[in-house]
């Protein structure tokens, strides 16, 4: 019974070793395959500035824990134009203190505002988004 009971968890441990490997290479390759494109104004995704800021700015709205909006004291406060999507993400990361493997780029024709929003996969949710404007001053963030 005992070396039936040893290899039964000799074989688990090597089942669960081989499984760590495969996530573990999974991983990487998931990793290689988040390249953020470099999409001009045109081509980038949409959302509305307008929409946005009218959620974070209502009087309805409250921010729970340590969600944090904040419309000043930023970095960029020198213009810097902005026309594609990594110029767009580069630019934001100037504000951006925390590590994150995800970055998410949209535009707003109308506003002529980007939105970068900040994440790690790991945490299955957006950490922080920054509001450029046309010239690359921060217009506005949001962090959780």
């Amino acid at each position: 019974m005992r070396k039936t009971m040893a290899w039964l968890l000799i074989g688990v441990i090597l089942l669960l070793a081989g499984c760590a490997t495969q996530v573990e290479e999974q991983a990487a390759s998931t990793e290689e395959s988040f390249v953020l494109l470099e999409v001009s104004k045109e081509d980038a995704p949409r959302f509305s500035y307008e929409e946005d800021m009218e959620l974070y700015l209502s009087e309805d709205v409250e921010f729970a824990g340590d969600i944090r909006f904040r419309q000043e004291g930023f970095h960029n406060i020198i213009s810097c134009e902005i026309n594609t999507t990594v110029e767009a993400a580069e630019r934001a990361e100037l504000e951006y203190p925390r590590d994150h493997d995800m970055t998410a780029v949209f535009y707003d024709p109308d506003a002529d505002v980007w939105m970068v929003a900040f994440s790690m996969m790991g945490e299955h949710q957006v950490q922080d988004v920054v509001y450029l404007d046309a010239e690359g001053r921060t217009l506005a963030m949001i962090s959780w």
